[in-house]
């Protein structure tokens, strides 16, 4: 197997785990967009709403942790394949925000944990 032929292959492998991670993202959106308007059109929602409301975000947040990882993962199979430095940079500034998006999402969604 070539270099180039190595190469390729992990940036399908990238590719692939971008694809996931959008997906679960999709997903979560979907099953928490479905919840959120059957929430909206159920009469008599005033007792309970602020509570399921919290539950929905939780569902959405943790799929959108699980999605920016695997995003992560193909950020960092990237950088091992990329060889200018000014990609380098630009991925780490990626993995960077990911990273801190990922952080403070997970530390709300264990607050919001907590108060259930």
């Amino acid at each position: 197997m070539t270099m180039d032929t190595l190469q390729q292959f992990f940036e399908y492998v990238a590719l692939a785990i971008d694809l996931v991670g959008i997906s679960i993202i999709l997903w979560g959106f979907s099953l928490s967009f479905k919840d959120f308007v059957a929430l909206e059109l159920t009469p008599g929602k005033k007792g309970n709403f602020i509570q399921v409301t919290q539950q929905i975000r939780c569902q959405l947040g943790t799929y959108l942790l699980m999605g920016l990882e695997f995003m992560i993962a193909s950020d960092i199979i990237h950088s091992f394949i990329t060889r200018s430095t000014d990609d380098l940079i630009y991925l780490g500034v990626i993995v960077v925000i990911r990273t801190a998006i990922g952080y403070f999402l997970g530390k709300e969604l264990a607050e919001a944990h907590q108060h259930h």
